[in-house]
């Protein structure tokens, strides 16, 4: 009976334990608002259904609190900056000297006036090449520059066939001393050939000139490499140093394959050496005066100890007819335009003068550059540098003294 009674005890007070329980848990749900519910999936935030964005100003400081609490690892750490440039590395955006993609493109056609003092866009390629010489009858060989992409291999000729420019040497100087000019005119896309010629004959070194344009004739529209496939006869413009320079002028008489033509320093001196008779000429005579095309002579303003006043290159332009340029580089001699003023016995009586030699070899190949741009190219906008405002700053700074004719 005790043992009933005792068990039955047991069981009331385990009731009464499970009341007060119940009771307890109830009273801590609070009012049973709906936001404090949790179930299985319940991370702690509020109900998505309580969520609404609609009025959300960005003020919600309760909002804030969540996600400066719960993530802490979604934004860098405030000592590692990797995710952005460093201060000190600007490669992610485009370097100073190269901000607009329409003056590259601009650069490659030659249409934007970079200064032509500069090298151009394109890469040289070089090769010396034989041809059959008219005023001698025997084969020699020119070196030739040109723009290749293939170790010159070939001439590039991914924008058209091009422009020719035939560079000829002084009397006795070798043409290994001109080479940066030729190379220089290749990077503007030029194919360059410069060629000597020593023969006594004046009359025969005008011949010459007009037989290698004879030999390119038949190179171009072929695959003889690596200028058959790549140039441009119908471009075709000459340089001349010195004799050279009278020479080219007097080839271009006859040669109306020659469009333009300039010369360094020209001289209508006799040859030192004598020539057999009928083989002198002189431009100055009266020729100079129909040679019909563009024409550029650029001297030396300290010429007068290898070139006679009354037969250089002042006297060269006042008989040129329109359009011509001269150009006076001051101080500088006969020689400076070379690229090795000590050229031997052929130089003997000249000197590279007072001014800085490798100046006024940038001012020649300035200069020359430009005078192609613009009179076998038909890039008016680097006339700036022969008769505009560029030569303007070149006479500023004391460098040349220049006229021009239109």
């Amino acid at each position: 009976m005790n043992f009933r009674k005792l068990t039955f005890c047991m069981i009331l007070l385990l009731l009464g334990a499970g009341m007060v329980f119940w009771a307890c848990a109830k009273d801590d749900g609070g009012d049973g608002d709906p936001a404090h519910k949790t179930g299985d999936d319940d991370d702690g935030l509020p109900a998505p259904d309580d969520d609404d964005d609609s009025g959300d100003t960005g003020d919600d400081d309760d909002d804030d609190d969540v996600t400066d609490d719960d993530d802490t690892g979604w934004h860098p750490p405030d000592d590692d900056d990797s995710w952005h440039p460093p201060d000190d590395d600007d490669s992610w955006h485009p370097p100073d000297d190269d901000t607009d993609d329409d003056a590259d493109d601009d650069d490659d056609d030659l249409s934007y006036p970079n200064d032509p003092m500069d090298e151009g866009p394109y890469v040289a390629g070089q090769k010396n090449l034989t041809y059959p010489d008219a005023g001698t009858g025997l084969n020699k060989t020119l070196m030739a520059y040109y723009p290749s992409q293939d170790n010159g291999t070939s001439v590039d000729v991914q924008e058209g066939r091009r422009p020719i420019v035939l560079i000829h040497a002084g009397e006795g100087i070798k043409k290994e001393v001109y080479a940066s000019y030729a190379r220089h005119l290749a990077t503007w896309g030029y194919a360059a050939l410069i060629f000597e010629n020593h023969v006594r004959s004046e009359v025969k070194l005008s011949d010459a000139v007009t037989g290698i344009i004879d030999w390119l004739a038949t190179l171009v529209g072929g695959d003889t490499a690596p200028l058959g496939p790549g140039i441009d006869l119908g471009k075709l413009g000459a340089v001349g140093h010195g004799l050279g320079g009278k020479i080219i002028y007097h080839a271009s008489l006859d040669e109306p394959r020659l469009r333009v033509a300039c010369a360094l320093d020209p001289d209508d001196a006799k040859p030192d050496v004598p020539i057999p008779p009928g083989d002198y000429f002189s431009m100055l005579d009266g020729p100079m005066a129909l040679v019909d095309i563009a024409t550029m002579h650029v001297g030396s303003g300290q010429g007068g100890d290898c070139v006679d006043e009354d037969e250089n290159f002042e006297q060269f332009y006042l008989l040129s007819p329109k359009p011509s340029i001269e150009i006076n580089i001051l101080g500088a001699g006969y020689t400076a335009f070379l690229d090795n003023p000590n050229c031997g016995t052929a130089c003997a009586d000249c000197t590279a003068g007072t001014a800085n030699h490798l100046h006024v070899k940038d001012l020649a190949r300035r200069y020359v550059t430009a005078f192609f741009n613009v009179h076998l190219r038909g890039l008016s906008a680097y006339s700036q540098w022969i008769t505009g405002t560029g030569i303007q700053e070149d006479e500023v700074n004391g460098d040349v003294t220049s006229q021009h004719k239109e």
